[in-house]
Parts: C-alpha cells; structure tokens; sequence
C-alpha cells in the first residue's frame, strides 16, 4: 500500500457539439478518462464533443461550487470568459 496520502481531485468537462455549448461539470476522478466515465454514469453528459481539464486539487475547488451535475453557461460560476465575449 502507498505511503501517500489519498486526496480527492477533480476534472472540468466541457461539451459541445456544431450547435454550441452543452455544458459543463466539475466531476471527482483520478483521472480524466474516468471522469468522462462517471459523468455517462452520472446521467450528467449531453453528449456531443468532450474537452476538459484538470486534475483540481479539492483545496482549489471554490466553496459550494455545484459538482458533478451538469450546469448551463448562466450557472457556471466564476469569471470565465467565452469566446464571443472577449474584447
């Protein structure tokens, strides 16, 4: 058995498909295939196109962010900037 201490982490997925955004998620996973796995047995991936990163230390995740349900554009906290937003 590893002598690391276990810490839980987290991945952003992010879908779209020819039509635009989605949504997107915070899924807990060791890693990104998995969380793409997790978030098919979640019910929570609309399909379409899956980009995403990570992995995201709890400690970074911000305070009563949603996880692991699947949040519209207008639901995603934070000052995320969309393309067609840029200046």
């Amino acid at each position: 058995m590893s002598t690391k201490a276990k810490h839980t982490l987290f991945f952003w997925l992010s879908f779209s498909s020819d039509t635009g955004f989605l949504g997107g998620c915070l899924i807990r996973a060791s890693d990104f295939i998995e969380a793409v796995r997790r978030s098919h047995q979640l019910g929570i991936n609309p399909g379409g196109e899956c980009r995403g990163f990570g992995p995201i230390r709890e400690v970074d995740v911000p305070a009563n962010h949603p996880i692991e349900r699947l949040l519209s554009r207008d639901e995603i906290p934070g000052a995320m900037k969309w393309p067609d937003e840029q200046e």
